[in-house]
């Protein structure tokens, strides 16, 4: 990848914003903690942008390095005992309460289903994309975000639409 220069390094981390934000959101849900992480995630990216070979894998690199730095914050938080929770995005629910169960049950997932549960629906993220990211072959990742899926619509029962 050629040289890009400060400008266009910043374009790029804008572009890939929301997409970052929504991951970070996901996984640590308190704002502050969300922008602790794409700040330094932001960081990250911009001092060694230059490494990346190919632009194409620009964007997963780049959450990959946003997940990374939101499970470094989520377990330093962890460890003074709070639970993560992950924000709603294609569940139907009738009130907080149902609200508070879904993240409940995001949170109770083994990371394994959870991250790419977290890309699909948070980060906007493709089967392909989560393959790059996870470094996880299609099928595996295919069967973790159904099994992660029907786990969601089992304990939250129809009110689940798993788009």
């Amino acid at each position: 990848m050629k040289k890009m220069t400060a400008d266009e390094k910043i374009d790029r981390l804008r572009s890939y914003e929301l997409a970052m934000y929504r991951i970070a959101k996901s996984i640590l849900m308190q704002e502050e903690d969300c922008k602790d992480a794409l700040q330094e995630a932001m960081i990250r990216a911009y001092c060694n942008m230059d490494k990346v070979k190919d632009i194409s894998y620009l964007k997963t690199w780049v959450l990959r390095i946003t997940i990374n730095e939101c499970n470094r914050l989520y377990k330093k938080r962890d460890q003074y005992g709070k639970i993560m929770l992950l924000e709603e995005r294609g569940v139907v629910h009738k009130n907080l309460e149902e609200h508070w169960d879904l993240h409940k049950v995001i949170s109770q997932l083994e990371k394994k289903y959870r991250e790419p549960l977290v890309l699909y629906y948070f980060g906007d993220c493709s089967h392909e994309e989560i393959v790059q990211i996870l470094k996880l072959p299609l099928g595996t990742v295919k069967s973790r975000l159904y099994y992660a899926k029907n786990k969601l619509k089992e304990r939250l029962g129809e009110e689940y639409d798993a788009r």
